[in-house]
């Protein structure tokens, strides 16, 4: 056994301040701990009820030991499993458990952070002794560079970088928590349960007083190893990459990136944020709000340079890999902003946006090219994906939305050659988007050339005569979201709509096309669990109105976090078919590879666009689970302190079939 000695002010100091690469846990555990002589060892404690406490890094392998320990007669991780639409190893936080059933043999599991949240070593050490538990800690370790990356694939963190620091951190905080607890730790090697199993079981074993029940089959897989074959190690240590990250990317397609949506691109939010792109792409990144700073000081500030610099360096560092269509799947054809080669730079058709990534501009000398409009959340329709009810502004928030919309449209719209409106409601259906499609004049968006509307389609015949002349005139291509290919379905996912009168509309909009009133036609469809059997159908209902192109879009949970309905994840999860754990998710993955597809596909100019799913149908993972869970868990207990309660979203109620459900606040 080992104990640590007391590690002062200054050690601390020295870890936060510098990015020493030296791992905390190699100064406090190896460089200030001293064995203990024989004379302090505890007698035996076989007849003693134990709890071993495992501490470690997020991905160091604590659930590894926990499973093992588990095999051998300790009770905790069992007992603190979550149902089996939560994670499979989540870590339980009642202590009112342990409290009623008084094992002997008790495993606490705990990653650190832990949800966001840096546990109390000192309270979890007392809590046990005073339950007289004697208390024992196994300390996690792992390789560096492979526990880093599997935080980022893991979603823990969104560069190596920052799980590096995380690392450090995190083993600073678990030395110093066991030094004033004053308990006892053995650190254990990831490394050697993988290729020493039986030794390093049994000198575990006789440091912890514990007879380990295992065979060949311990389950634990070396995964450290898909880390090191799929790179040019050598590379990577030269480099001055920032992350294994930003190498997968580039590796895994032989070619570096740029995406040009950094360069051109902005969105603005109900509560005057700006994006760089679609919110859930880039985990909710924002440059700026316009309430609080000028256009020019948020297109250019601080922030967006920094992810323009993201883009540049190929790190992509503040982008969500799995929710983004084009970084899920770089090898799709794009639209005509995304995703580029830097061997076909000289594709991108327009000047000022080639020239800003030749020559690595951070700072530019022109404002946005291309303008969502998200600030109005106003729908005729009350579509579960996205709300609860149907939500049109009134009063005054409706008054200060329309004088933003009036500043914005006077001053900002100057370099402006697309508009797309909307992603937050209906074009149609809110009057504050409405009014700027029936006001819009050249003068006031003098380089305009497109204007993409996005709607539910069913207001679309009603107003389009009311549009000014130049709206009319710019709109070139208008956007369905439908969601269904049966009338039964369309009225549960389109909440409120009108089945026929949907299809007088496709035919009105299929007169536009024929007619050249606009130039593209699109439908989207937002894969779940009760539409995806109908994909098939869905692009041969659309493709017989003339649609130019189907898109698959995965349900997001982010409408509804938003709207702070307490139980989002269990209603996006039970929707969520392309969530590896979904219980459909294998059939969805049937329909998806089936070969009916490939022609619209393969179509060029692509007539079906499948976004992340295409990364699905490929065989590899666009699983979120475990960060959305995370987060949910994180906000429940957030909201719970806020207003002074202890909310505990679940309860076993039946240990043998692992039966759980709400539990009462």
């Amino acid at each position: 056994m080992v104990t640590s000695e007391t590690i002062n002010d200054a050690t601390q100091t020295r870890f936060f301040g510098t990015n020493d690469p030296t791992p905390p846990w190699y100064k406090a555990g190896l460089t200030q701990t001293r064995f203990m002589p024989e004379s302090e060892k505890k007698p035996d404690l076989l007849e003693k009820k134990k709890v071993v406490i495992i501490l470690g890094p997020e991905s160091s392998g604590t659930r590894n030991i926990a499973r093992l320990l588990v095999k051998s007669g300790f009770v905790g991780e069992s007992l603190q499993g979550a149902p089996k639409f939560m994670h499979e190893h989540g870590q339980y936080d009642d202590f009112d458990l342990f409290k009623k059933e008084q094992p002997e043999k008790v495993i606490f599991r705990r990653s650190v952070p832990h949800d966001y949240e840096w546990v109390d070593i000192c309270a979890i050490v007392n809590f046990f002794k005073e339950a007289s538990y004697f208390v024992s800690c196994i300390v996690t370790l792992r390789d560096w560079n492979c526990m880093a990356t599997s935080q980022v694939n893991a979603n823990h963190v969104r560069t190596v970088y920052e799980a590096k620091a995380n690392i450090r951190k995190s083993y600073f905080h678990i030395f110093n928590g066991l030094n004033k607890a004053g308990i006892e730790y053995v650190p254990l090697s990831y490394e050697s349960l993988i290729q020493y199993p039986t030794q390093t079981l049994r000198m575990l074993g006789v440091e912890l007083n514990i007879n380990f029940s295992f065979s060949d089959e311990h389950g634990i897989r070396d995964e450290n190893a898909k880390y090191y074959s799929k790179f040019d190690i050598k590379r990577m240590l030269l480099s001055n990459e920032s992350s294994w990250t930003e190498m997968t990317l580039k590796f895994s397609h032989k070619k570096k990136f740029y995406c040009t949506r950094a360069f051109e691109h902005v969105q603005l939010l109900e509560n005057g944020n700006m994006t760089p792109c679609c919110p859930p792409w880039v985990n909710h990144y924002t440059i700026g709000n316009i309430k609080e700073q000028s256009y020019e000081e948020i297109w250019n500030g601080e922030k967006a340079q920094e992810f323009r610099k993201s883009i540049l360096d190929g790190s992509f560092k503040y982008c969500n890999k799995k929710s983004c269509p084009l970084l899920s799947n770089p090898d799709l054809r794009s639209f005509d902003s995304g995703l580029v080669t830097e061997d076909k730079l000289h594709t991108i058709k327009r000047d000022n946006i080639r020239n800003d990534i030749l020559d690595k501009k951070t700072i530019l000398d022109h404002g946005p090219t291309e303008v969502q409009f998200c600030y109005d959340r106003s729908c005729n329709l009350s579509c579960p994906s996205c709300r609860r009810e149907v939500i049109m502004v009134s009063g005054e928030k409706k008054k200060k939305i329309l004088d933003m919309q009036d500043k914005f449209q006077s001053n900002y719209l100057h370099d402006a050659k697309d508009i797309v409106i909307t992603g937050s409601g209906d074009a149609f259906g809110s009057y504050i988007f409405r009014t700027f499609l029936q006001t819009l004049v050249p003068e006031q968006a003098p380089n305009l050339g497109f204007i993409m509307i996005l709607t539910n389609g069913l207001l679309l015949k009603r107003y389009w005569d009311t549009l000014s002349p130049f709206a009319r005139e710019k709109i070139g291509r208008i956007n369905f979201s439908i969601d269904a290919a049966t009338e039964e379905t369309y009225l549960v996912n389109r909440r409120g709509g009108d089945w026929k009168l949907l299809h007088e509309n496709l035919e009105f909009v299929q007169h536009l096309l024929s007619t050249k009133q606009i130039s593209s036609f699109g439908a989207s469809m937002v894969v779940q669990d009760n539409n995806y059997r109908e994909i098939k159908d869905f692009v041969k209902m659309c493709r017989s109105y003339g649609v130019c192109c189907v898109d698959l879009q995965i349900i997001e949970p982010d409408f509804i976090k938003d709207l702070k309905h307490e139980y989002y994840f269990e209603e996006w999860f039970s929707k969520a078919v392309h969530e590896k754990k979904h219980k459909n998710h294998e059939e969805l993955l049937r329909v998806i590879k089936d070969p009916w597809f490939d022609k619209y596909v393969d179509a060029d100019p692509i007539e079906m666009y499948m976004g992340p799913l295409m990364t699905l149908r490929e065989g590899r993972d666009i699983s979120q689970y475990e960060n959305n869970l995370r987060e949910y868990n994180h906000i429940n207990r957030r909201l719970s302190r806020e207003i002074g309660i202890k909310t505990v979203p679940y309860k076993l109620v039946d240990k043998e079939q692992n039966k759980w459900e709400k539990a009462d606040e």
